[in-house]
């Protein structure tokens, strides 16, 4: 099932800040999709921050994942394997796999996590080179 998902505003901001809620709601009705409204977040900026680099293991460049945390809980309420965005450059957001990076950290299994990113045919293992300097001292 296709759904979509918009971050908003909240229905009854009281600010000059404009999002495109019209726009969204005639594509809506245009194309036929399962919508889901977001209103934008209010959890705490630095809060947002620690848990995208607690997530990814360090701080990286491109940061609009970490406004999206509200559209990733409704994606997972509703059971989505895919999450495509709007990015140019970042359709793909993610992907439910069977496997979990955090997890194999937390446990200390550095030797299968080190097997499991050389195996990965999308750069991950790349990215580990640079997770390494923050676990590696902690073995």
């Amino acid at each position: 099932m296709l759904y979509s998902f918009s971050n908003t505003l909240p229905e009854n901001h009281q600010s000059e800040l404009t999002d495109e809620l019209e726009h969204v709601l005639k594509v809506v009705e245009h194309c036929k999709v399962n919508w889901k409204r977001i209103d934008t977040t209010h959890e705490d900026l630095l809060a947002i921050l620690k848990n995208s680099i607690q997530i990814q293991g360090s701080y990286t460049q491109q940061r609009f994942h970490i406004f999206n945390v509200e559209i990733y809980k409704a994606g997972g309420s509703c059971g989505i394997d895919v999450l495509l965005s709007g990015f140019g450059g970042d359709e793909t957001v993610s992907a439910r796999t069977g496997f979990s990076y955090p997890d194999l950290i937390a446990e200390k299994k550095w030797n299968e996590l080190v097997n499991t990113l050389i195996k990965d045919q999308s750069g991950f293992y790349n990215r580990f080179k640079n997770l390494e300097r923050f676990y590696i001292p902690f073995i």
